[in-house]
């Protein structure tokens, strides 16, 4: 039995294919004295894949890993691989 299968077999919750959350602390964001807010421009996806990407973060809203917003101070472009 290989390494990885008795990590598998012994931590089956880790290597399983479903969602998984952590809720046994809090985590925050420390920022730099004097960091400033920053949006940056969407960078325009490949027509040819446009559907793709809008079916895959629709899956991950309903999967509840993301959720849609009308507005933030931040933001940052993905990029579809």
């Amino acid at each position: 039995m290989s390494k990885a299968s008795q990590l598998a077999a012994k931590f089956p919750n880790v290597f399983s294919s479903k969602l998984g959350c952590c809720n046994k602390f809090k985590v925050s964001l420390q920022l730099k004295a004097g960091a400033k807010l920053a949006f940056c421009k969407l960078r325009r996806i490949p027509f040819a894949v446009e559907n793709a990407v809008k079916d895959e973060l629709e899956r991950l809203v309903e999967k509840d890993m993301l959720e849609h917003i009308n507005y933030s101070e931040w933001g940052a472009p993905i990029v579809a691989v």
